[in-house]
């Protein structure tokens, strides 16, 4: 404790600052010659902190492009579970860990929210899902994040079981304890994209915007099983509308009641 001498040396990127009791005539010039050697190492560090960002957008801009060419091989609404699947890889590449994970898809006029994820494919009533869920979904905002407590965490898992997506709450709390986690849904036209993992730490903003990135093309898929899903339907309904002609012109042939059995094989 007592008077201290403090000084800052200015090099290119900011200053070397220290403080002494006693302060010798020849401090500042070492600090000095010491500040041209970390310019350089402080440089470098830069170098490096750019080449870093960059592979890592490198292998971003990879995973996103790994989804998309998923995305154009789909054949049928059902390669959508293919997707999330690939979604989910997508997303553990990069730190974010979770152990629960799906895709959570409102259809309102059902009054329903079906899951595909981690646990597999279920079905929940809307009124499940909090109002300020369902209200931020309707609005498209930002990523809705929130600490759940032991007891929501259960409410949950009572939820999964009572959809079918689990026998009971201990087959669930055997591989995912009750503890209070830390939940975000990144939302999208048609639902959300939800993670959950233990612990109340909060995404960085950096996970928050990868998230974005990936429930953006994302969207693009779901589009795309719901396009392929109609088609489907349509082509169901033509067909159906082909063999109700077919078992008509069937019946019109008909010469006598012996040829009932005609008419039944062609309905077969």
């Amino acid at each position: 404790v007592g008077p201290r001498t403090v000084v800052n040396v200015p090099f290119q990127y900011g200053t070397i600052g220290y403080n002494s009791a006693v302060l010798a005539d020849d401090h500042e010039q070492v600090v000095r010659a010491l500040a041209s050697g970390l310019e350089l190492g402080y440089r470098r560090f830069l170098d490096f902190q750019q080449l870093e960002q960059r592979n890592r957008e490198l292998e971003v801009e990879q995973q996103l492009e790994r989804l998309r060419t998923q995305i154009a091989a789909m054949q049928s609404s059902d390669d959508l579970q293919h997707l999330v699947g690939a979604l989910g890889d997508a997303i553990g590449h990069f730190g974010l860990e979770p152990d629960l994970f799906g895709i959570q898809i409102m259809d309102e006029l059902a009054g329903t929210i079906t899951g595909h994820g981690s646990r597999g494919l279920n079905v929940r009533p809307a009124k499940d899902f909090t109002e300020d869920w369902i209200a931020r979904w309707r609005a498209g905002d930002d990523p809705f994040e929130r600490t759940w407590s032991e007891k929501d965490v259960r409410n949950f898992y009572q939820s999964v079981v009572d959809s079918g997506g689990a026998e009971s709450v201990d087959e669930i709390v055997s591989k995912f304890p009750v503890e209070a986690r830390r939940v975000i849904d990144v939302f999208f036209e048609h639902g959300s994209v939800a993670l959950n993992r233990p612990g109340e730490e909060p995404y960085s903003d950096e996970q928050r915007r990868l998230l974005v990135r990936f429930t953006e093309v994302f969207a693009g898929g779901y589009k795309r099983h719901l396009e392929l899903k109609a088609a489907e339907d349509r082509t169901r309904q033509a067909e159906l509308e082909l063999g109700v002609e077919r078992v008509r012109a069937t019946s019109m042939a008909m010469d006598s009641s012996d040829d009932l059995p005609g008419v039944v094989a062609t309905v077969a």
